[in-house]
């Protein structure tokens, strides 16, 4: 794995703002803040006092799968 992305992914400033720039879909948010809803993101997103942009139901499957592979090495540890 590589550090820049571990340290992406365990940063929910980091998160909120790649949503927030459009870089990552709400799905990989979601998933990546290990939450269980949109509705959590929202939440998170206002905390940090980012703009919500409107939903977009094409997340790449490429980064779902990278995301996936990213968090399971993180439970191995």
């Amino acid at each position: 794995m590589h550090q820049k992305d571990s340290l992406f992914l365990s940063d929910p400033h980091h998160i909120c703002r790649a949503y927030s720039e459009g870089r990552i879909g709400w799905r990989f948010a979601v998933r990546a803040l290990r939450f269980d809803s949109y509705e959590e993101l929202i939440t998170e997103m206002r905390n940090h006092s980012f703009s919500i942009p409107m939903p977009k139901e094409d997340d790449s499957r490429a980064l779902m799968d990278r995301l996936e592979q990213l968090l399971y090495h993180e439970d191995e540890r």
